[in-house]
């Protein structure tokens, strides 16, 4: 039985006043609270409907009746955007939906509008026994749907957040509070039944009260409306990165958060009610766990495989947790991943110690080339001494035999010093195209004669491999000395030896380094053996280190000076008893270094040819100057010496027109060989000029190009020193001095 008219508008104008009331209260509970805020504009919104329901109930007339009706969608039309920002900013979400409440109360000030301005949206009121009710036609669908369709957006987010939260936590109880809220409020859905012309008395009036009442209440006893210190805690709890568990006095797992699941490669509901010892597998980690639960924190770090199979590292920190009469009741264990961390710290120790090797590597090649250097003076002074008293002794003398012994054992002397320089990335070498595949063919019979009967060996060559620029002779000392080595990392067992060729890009290089030509061309040896820890690595390129017996000599150290010096790079992988690859590149050959090569090509030379005219010698070295000025004099030069590079240039230009050639030494004091002949052309462009140096370096660009230059290496004997003068004279104008005696 419905109540009078004048009673309808008493309850729902009472309905009205209790939603001030209530939102009021709740405000001044909770005065700086932002849900409180929009709990009060809630109110009044609502507030504001329940007041027009009570003025149409009580209207005397049609038109102050269709008047309210019309005013009532003040509030309704802006309820679905104030009750979706309460209850975004309710659940703590309003930062992650500001896009969605702009949206929403655009929604509803376009709704506001329409209904207060549509002709067409209100029929004449129709009056029931609780009094005239507004009447919608079917454009009252459009306020109506859009507050239901709120309504319905906010279930499905505190459903959502019921899924999300574990059971029994101050967030899930508040979610779960909000949730039956709302539901309860849309039962206040039955006042449009009536206006849409069904006779049901609308009761929502009394929804709305009960709603706000218990919202009061929970805001009151419960603090549901602000943001209490268990949520706070427990919001920290999900979004803190270092993982967390806390074990009761049986050591079962009480509460762990989803960092603690992610760094043991569990889901949380896999640690929860089970015991410590039950989380992880891992020995050292469960031995940190039980280290750290004493009265006072202490922190210690552990290495470890999680459950889904990664490698972490982590600080564990914990304490025991006692009542207040000292009891022990349980413990907190606080897990920081430093697995990352870690990481990078050996990367950094990786890269500083591939500087601290390479820095040691270049300091042992200058102190290499600087021995064979000054060694290769000296060998200078010995080889042109015993040529000229070779020279000067009658062909049947007994001497002769001596001093044929003197030379061959100065030409061992060199190979030796070669060695040296080719170690320093300083050696000669005869720059020339070499297919690396055919070159490892052609060596296959050698390199299988080379290593141990019980091992077999494999050849994996690229086809259409590039040429690089290099030295066959060099190339192949280290094929040969990488494929004895894998020969002997077998120790005399059964395996196997694998020679592979490809092109690699070195943009996608991870090594450490200075850029890189684009395209090389990589030679890899890998065996089977033993293989090598860090220490024997970082040695394994070091001067007559070796793990078999005493020093065999430079070893893999001379490979490394080759393929430095053909502007290369070697490394090597090897973990004990996984074998080693070592792997070298070498830049691809390009239009530019074949253009080398031919600038660099040697030109006519017959040993028997004699010359005349005066020679400048400049060497700071007066032990080689003698012998090299014997030499000259015996091809029928005269010699002008001059014993450092401003002597020299002073010495030429004081007498430019006189010489016909210039022998200089590379490296001198003050002023070098480069220096003094950068000079003499601007003086004399078509001089020849002869460079000799104890190091095997090659000329500068600007050399190369100078067709009346030669290069001779330290020692040298005289059909070497004459075939170099007669190269540079052919390519002077006046051509050769003399002819063939």
């Amino acid at each position: 039985m419905s109540p009078s008219p004048g009673l309808h508008a008493i309850l729902v104008g009472t309905a009205a006043l209790a939603a001030l009331v209530f939102s009021g209260v709740i405000l001044a509970r909770n005065p700086r609270s932002l849900p409180a805020r929009m709990h009060a504009i809630y109110g009044g919104t609502a507030a504001w409907w329940l007041f027009s329901m009570a003025m149409i109930a009580s209207a005397e007339s049609t038109e102050r009746a269709q008047l309210w009706a019309r005013l009532l969608h003040l509030g309704l039309g802006m309820l679905p955007a104030v009750i979706y920002h309460l209850n975004v900013t309710t659940a703590g979400l309003a930062h992650d939906h500001r896009r969605g409440i702009r949206i929403h109360y655009a929604c509803a000030v376009g709704v506001t509008v329409f209904c207060l301005t549509w002709p067409d949206l209100l029929a004449e009121p129709r009056r029931f026994a609780w009094g005239p009710y507004p009447q919608y036609t079917a454009w009252g669908a459009i306020p109506v749907g859009f507050l239901f369709l709120v309504f319905v957006e906010v279930l499905g987010l505190y459903r959502r957040a019921l899924r999300l939260q574990p059971r029994g936590t101050p967030y899930h109880e508040k979610a779960r509070a909000f949730y039956h809220g709302n539901l309860l409020a849309t039962l206040a859905g039955v006042d449009f039944l009536a206006a849409f012309g069904l006779p049901v008395y609308p009761i929502g009036f009394v929804v709305m009260t009960v709603m706000h009442a218990a919202t009061m209440f929970g805001s009151i006893r419960y603090r549901l409306i602000e943001i209490t210190a268990e949520i706070a805690a427990e919001r920290v709890l999900h979004t803190m990165p270092d993982g967390l568990l806390v074990s009761d006095n049986q050591e079962l797992v009480r509460l762990a958060n989803p960092a603690a699941g992610r760094l043991l490669g569990r889901d949380v509901d896999d640690l929860l009610n089970r015991p410590i010892q039950a989380v992880t597998t891992e020995v050292a980690l469960l031995d940190a766990f039980e280290a750290v639960r004493t009265p006072e924190p202490t922190t210690r770090e552990v290495g470890f495989e999680s459950a889904d199979g990664r490698s972490r590292v982590v600080t564990v920190s914990g304490t025991r947790v006692d009542d207040r009469s000292g009891w022990p009741v349980g413990g907190i264990f606080l897990l920081h991943d430093l697995t990352e961390q870690r990481q990078a710290e050996q990367e950094t120790h990786r890269l500083e110690g591939w500087v601290r090797q390479t820095q040691r590597m270049e300091s042992l090649g200058i102190m290499a080339g600087g021995i064979a250097h000054d060694f290769n003076n000296i060998l200078s002074a010995i080889l042109g001494s015993s040529e000229m008293a070779r020279l000067k002794l009658p062909g049947d003398s007994p001497l002769q035999e001596e001093l044929a012994t003197i030379s061959r054992s100065v030409e061992h002397a060199a190979e030796l010093t070669d060695q040296l320089l080719t170690y320093a990335g300083r050696g000669t070498s005869l720059e020339e195209p070499v297919d690396l595949q055919a070159l490892i063919g052609e060596m296959t019979g050698l390199l299988r004669s080379a290593i141990s009967k019980k091992a077999r060996l494999e050849t994996r060559l690229a086809d259409d491999l590039p040429t690089i620029l290099g030295d066959r002779g060099q190339l192949r000392q280290v094929i040969l000395n990488l494929v004895t080595n894998a020969s002997e990392a077998l120790d005399g067992a059964t395996g196997t030896i694998v020679v592979q060729t490809d092109v690699v890009d070195a943009r996608a290089s991870d090594e450490p380094g200075p850029a890189e030509p684009r395209r090389k061309v990589r030679l890899r040896v890998t065996d089977t053996g033993s293989g090598m820890d860090g220490e024997t690595r970082a040695r394994v390129f070091d001067p007559f280190f070796t793990t078999k017996f005493a020093g065999r000599g430079l070893g893999l150290a001379t490979v490394l000076g080759i393929v430095q010096g053909h502007g290369g790079e070697i490394r090597v992988e090897s973990q004990p008893g996984a074998g080693a690859r070592f792997e070298v590149r070498f830049p691809a050959r390009t239009e530019e270094s074949a253009a080398m090569v031919a600038a660099g090509a040697p030109g006519r030379s017959r040993p028997d040819w004699r010359g005349s005219g005066l020679v400048l010698l400049a060497d700071d070295e007066a032990a080689v100057r003698s012998p090299v000025r014997n030499l000259l004099m015996t091809l029928g030069f005269g010699v002008e010496e001059a014993c450092d590079g401003a002597d020299a240039l002073e010495t030429f230009r004081a007498r430019m027109n006189d010489f016909r050639l210039v022998v200089l030494d590379l490296t001198m004091p003050a002023l070098g060989g480069r220096e003094v002949f950068a000079e003499i052309r601007q003086l004399s462009p078509s001089m020849p000029v002869v460079f000799m140096s104890g190091y095997s370096e090659a000329l500068g660009a600007a050399q190369l190009e100078d067709r009346a230059t030669a290069f001779l290496h330290k020692p040298f004997d005289l059909a070497a020193l004459a075939r170099k003068i007669r190269e540079t004279m052919d390519e002077t104008e006046d051509g050769p001095v003399a002819g063939p005696p």
